[in-house]
């Protein structure tokens, strides 16, 4: 499953979801080289995602039902990551500044991908030129809400996963690790996980009317 943990791969993915069937150049709306999408097209079709039907001098490329599937879980993914968004507290510019001076005294030192977690680096911690390691771990609850937890402060809410939240190495592996997590929830078929995917299906089904009712509003 690597060649999903890519941003890329999942551009794709989602946009041939909302749009069909389309042509390779199509794909330029949200890539601006073509040689970067011919690879990415190359290992999705390898992989069973996509289908490429030579038409002339172009290629026609749609999901295939297995691309589909996955298409449908990252945008459901998505959906859940918006609409169970904590609202965000209005801040003063003092505390804004202080937020700003003490990311500056925090680094990402790594990230093991087999234990789910990120280590953070945060030096001088205490005001006398001490270092330390803190670690933010990572789960998704019964409500399929992803959460970062730091062992420091154990807040979800804390600078230090407010501040690994911004990492671009942290957002790719959390987009890969939610990829791998509905991979296996779905070989999966006990009650609890049934019961699981037929919300997420029904959630789905329920926006996809929404939406179809929107377009039929806007037509009329």
């Amino acid at each position: 499953m690597e060649v999903i943990g890519d941003k890329r791969k999942i551009q794709i993915l989602l946009f041939l979801l909302e749009k069909g069937i389309v042509k390779k150049y199509d794909f330029l709306e949200i890539m601006k080289n073509i040689y970067i999408i011919d690879r990415h097209l190359k290992e999705l079709e390898e992989n069973g995602y996509i289908t490429m039907n030579r038409i002339g001098m172009t290629y026609q490329i749609s999901l295939t039902e297995k691309g589909k599937l996955m298409a449908e879980q990252l945008k459901k993914m998505n959906i859940l990551a918006e609409e169970k968004k904590e609202p965000i507290a209005e801040i003063s510019k003092e505390k804004y500044d202080q937020m700003a001076k003490d990311w500056k005294r925090l680094a990402l030192n790594y990230i093991t991908v087999p234990d789910e977690h990120v280590v953070l680096k945060e030096y001088n911690y205490d005001g006398q030129g001490h270092d330390r390691l803190v670690t933010i771990s990572l789960s998704i609850d019964k409500d399929l809400i992803l959460r970062l937890h730091c062992d420091v402060d154990q807040s979800t809410t804390c600078w230090h996963v407010q501040y690994a939240w911004t990492l671009p190495k942290v957002q790719a592996w959390i987009q890969y690790y939610m990829v791998e997590f509905f991979i296996e929830l779905w070989q999966k078929n006990d009650a609890n996980v049934v019961e699981m995917k037929r919300k997420i299906v029904s959630g789905l089904k329920s926006r996809r009317k929404r939406k179809d009712e929107n377009i039929s509003i806007k037509g009329n």
